[in-house]
Order: C-alpha cells, then structure tokens, then sequence
C-alpha cells in the first residue's frame, strides 16, 4: 500500500497549493489572515477556508463586510470555503494500512481504536501541510506574522489549540486565535447578541423594502434605504446595522453598494449571531 500513501501525500500537497492560490489570487487584497484545514469527527478531509480583515465588520461600511469582530475566529460563520470533491475524499480517507479484501477489518480497526487511527491521520495532515506551507510562504513571500494556518476539528476546538503551535511561528495573531480557541472550548453555550427594539424595527423595514418590487430595483431600495436613516428609531440602532443601512443607500461611481442577495445575508446574519 505504499503506492497510495505516496498517491494521498502528492494528492493533499496539491490541493492545499492549489486551493491556497485560488483563494490568494482572489481576496489577497482583502488582507487574508487565516487558511484552514477542515476535518470531521472522523478526521476525514471537508473543506479549506479562508477570512480576510475587510469581511469583519468595521466602522467604515464595505460590502466585503460579513462577520462580527467577536466571530473573527469562529469557523462555522466564515463563508469562504472550497469544498474537497467526493472523489478526492475517497483517496485521502482509505485507509493505507488495509487492502481492498480488509475493508472490514479496518473499519474494525478504527472502532476498537479511534483516537489511535485519529492520530495517524492527524500527524499525516501536518507532515504534509507543514511542507506545503513551507512551499507557500517562498512562493508568495508571506509575512507569517500576517497570516496563520490551521487545521480545525469539527466539535474539537482543542485540535486547533493542538497543531497551531505547529503550524505557526509565534506571533499576536496567533496568540489571539489560540486564546479565542480557548475561550470557545470553555463555553457550552454560545449566548446570542440580543437586538434592541429599534435594532429589529430597522432590519424589518430594510426586509420589506428589499422584498417590496419585484424585479428588484436598486434604485428604489437604496432611496428608501436613504430615507430610514430619519427615522427616529435610526440614531437608537445598532452602529453596524447604520453602517449597513447607510452602504444601501450610496451609489458609487454608478454602482449600487449590494445586491438583494447581499442584503438579505446581511439581515440574517444579525439573527444568526
């Protein structure tokens, strides 16, 4: 079985090259701080993602903007993601150890033993990333002090804890994503922010409006976006809530700010959180 360890180590390097570059090429200017590694409770390969500063919400409103400064390092709300396909999965996740006519024993194996063959997995996901950030940071000359990497557990923030340190050099945004991972591990329950009166009344009226014409007409929505800026209530919201509110209503260089789509996330995003 050498020939597939070799085949998933060539497979995985490639990816996370390949992946990192589509990801760099696109959002390098929106100031990338972090690339991840997703596994599942099995510690098989999901996904890579990426976040950027400029989609953390801000004073100065910019349609890039998407998360709150408090979910910088909360994975589950970052939406830059690329998916592994399922004939990929299939490579990297058989099990190197077992021929086809051993499927059963192996999957014997890996029940008798999980934490065993998680283990295996997970020193094998940081050989291989280890090299490929190696690769990376020369390529593109990557300030490390700018950028981390990571490799993320589904319902296990401990292994982020576990292999940042091993991925990174020392640096405060590393400290900072390792502190958040510590304080996410301690929490058992998430308490959602709760929205004023005047919060909701505003994020209502913005969902009327957007819903209001159909086709959609930028126009109408960014002048009745304009006009909710006099409410009464307006001054009482939340600041990025007037942030997003007023972006709605500016057209720049004859382009309106968001999209419908846009601005639908938008309004679900502050019930999410």
């Amino acid at each position: 079985m050498h020939n597939l360890v070799e085949k998933q180590q060539v497979l995985l390097k490639t990816l996370i090259i390949d992946v990192f570059q589509e990801f760099y090429y696109r959002y390098k200017k929106q100031g990338l701080y972090a690339f991840v590694i997703e596994i599942d409770e099995s510690f098989a390969l999901q996904n890579f993602l990426v976040s950027t500063e400029t989609s953390i919400f801000s004073d100065l409103e910019d349609k890039h903007q998407y998360l709150l400064e408090q979910d910088k390092w909360n994975l589950a709300k970052w939406k830059y993601r690329n998916k592994i396909s399922e004939e990929n999965k299939l490579i990297l996740n058989k099990d190197s150890n077992f021929s086809e006519q051993d499927s059963v024993i192996s999957l014997i194996f890996q029940d008798i033993y999980p934490q065993q063959d998680h283990q295996e997995k997970l020193n094998f996901y940081l050989e291989i990333f280890t090299q490929a950030i190696s690769y990376l940071t020369k390529i593109y000359s990557l300030d490390r002090s700018r950028i981390i990497f990571l490799i993320s557990a589904k319902n296990q923030p401990n292994i982020i804890m576990e292999t940042a340190q091993e991925l990174n050099p020392p640096s405060s945004l590393l400290f900072e994503c390792i502190a958040d991972s510590k304080i996410q591990s301690n929490t058992i329950n998430h308490l959602p922010i709760k929205l004023n009166q005047a919060d909701k009344d505003i994020l209502i009226d913005l969902a009327q409006i957007v819903e209001m014409v159909e086709p959609f007409d930028s126009l109408f929505v960014a002048h009745q976006a304009y006009l909710l800026t006099f409410e009464p209530e307006f001054n009482e919201a939340n600041l990025h809530i007037q942030n997003l509110v007023r972006h709605i209503s500016t057209i720049d260089n004859h382009d309106f700010a968001l999209s419908k789509e846009d601005i639908i996330e938008r309004i679900h995003y502050f019930y999410k959180t």
